[in-house]
């Protein structure tokens, strides 16, 4: 098991459908693993859309707290690490990326965690898995918001966190100087995580990204891509860029790489960096956990 807990994977019915799904189960303090659920759950239900997963089930009982979720069949880790991740793959994380970032951002919620461990790739059948060459498959999904916060009205807060930038890179500098939390936060950190996803690793500049992208593809970036992933992790917040023209800067990118194959014309093997879990994940429970969970007749709790 991880520090915080494990997810396991099963299979339950939910609107008399029988899914897929994630079953999240803490560890430590039981009273303190149910207040953290709790805040986890309601984040996620206000965040909702299509690129957050699905929550079914879930209970904030000391005695046994748990979350049931969507089934994401792939992370963008282990995308990586397996040598599957494709330009198709890219084209979606590229023009799904604004209406995650936007939904959130309407919602004042800010997903803090944002990685290729808790960014998956699902289908349009939640908990089914996407044909990995076809776009209109795929579902770019986050999960795991057991770090988010909700900025209220102000639109920006500071928190007490132990990030670093030798631990955690892909944060804003006004977050690592000062703990700020604003609305572009997790714009910067999705922008790092394109960058990761072409460069096999978390490159630290624009340069970088262009050197290890042009090793491992043998070809650079298209310009439109550079444009999206430098206007994203813009060092001031201010610059960042909006919805639309996030959109717009998306559009671009999609529209070079429908005409020209710039990544993963071969097969690449990356020796992917991975932040530290905390959490283990299993395919499937244990019976312990099937005695205290039914998911055959789900009893919500939320």
């Amino acid at each position: 098991e991880g520090q915080y807990g494990a997810v396991y994977r099963s299979r339950g019915v939910f609107d008399d459908e029988m899914l897929n799904v994630a079953v999240k189960i803490p560890k430590g303090d039981p009273d303190e693993a149910a207040i953290q659920l709790r805040h986890e759950a309601n984040l996620m239900r206000h965040a909702g859309c299509s690129q957050i997963v699905d929550l079914y089930d879930a209970s904030f009982d000391e005695s046994h707290p748990y979350l049931v979720t969507e089934y994401v069949p792939h992370t963008l880790y282990e995308l990586m690490l397996s040598g599957r991740m494709n330009q198709s793959i890219i084209r979606t994380l590229v023009t799904q990326t604004p209406d995650l970032l936007n939904m959130m951002r309407r919602r004042n919620v800010v997903h803090l965690d944002l990685k290729l461990d808790n960014l998956g790739l699902g289908s349009y059948f939640p908990g089914e898995k996407p044909d990995l060459m076809d776009p209109k498959s795929q579902v770019l999904v986050a999960f795991d918001f057991g770090l988010a916060v909700s900025l209220g009205k102000m639109g920006k807060r500071y928190i007490a966190h132990a990030g670093t930038r030798e631990l955690n890179p892909q944060y804003p500098p006004e977050f690592l100087e000062s703990k700020e939390v604003n609305a572009t936060t997790d714009t910067h950190i999705m922008g790092r995580v394109l960058g990761w996803c072409i460069a096999g690793t978390d490159a630290n500049s624009l340069a970088d990204v262009v050197q290890q992208a042009t090793a491992i593809h043998q070809r650079a970036p298209p310009p439109s891509f550079l444009q999206l992933y430098n206007s994203m992790t813009q060092h001031d917040p201010a610059r960042r860029p909006d919805p639309q023209k996030l959109v717009d800067l998306a559009g671009k990118v999609a529209d070079d790489l429908d005409v020209r194959q710039y990544f993963f014309s071969q097969i690449v093997e990356l020796d992917v960096q991975r932040s530290h879990g905390v959490w283990s994940v299993s395919d499937e429970p244990t019976s312990s956990i099937l005695n205290r969970i039914s998911l055959e007749s789900p009893q919500s709790t939320m």
